[in-house]
């Protein structure tokens, strides 16, 4: 699973809106225990880890 964009679904960052390589977007919680998170922020090797935008303005309303 190859993530290719992230950005904060929210002002507060309580969740993280991840577009995978296929297309599916998940939502993923900013902690360190969860699999996703590190696999995002950290990449797997083959894959480099995703910056993580800010939310945007339709994100927020």
């Amino acid at each position: 699973m190859i993530f290719i964009h992230a950005r904060w679904a929210d002002e507060e960052q309580t969740m993280i809106r991840a577009e995978r390589g296929d297309g599916r977007v998940v939502f993923i919680p900013p902690e360190p225990g969860n699999a996703d998170y590190r696999l995002l922020v950290q990449g797997d090797g083959a894959s480099p880890p995703v910056v993580i935008a800010p939310a945007t303005a339709a994100d927020t309303d």
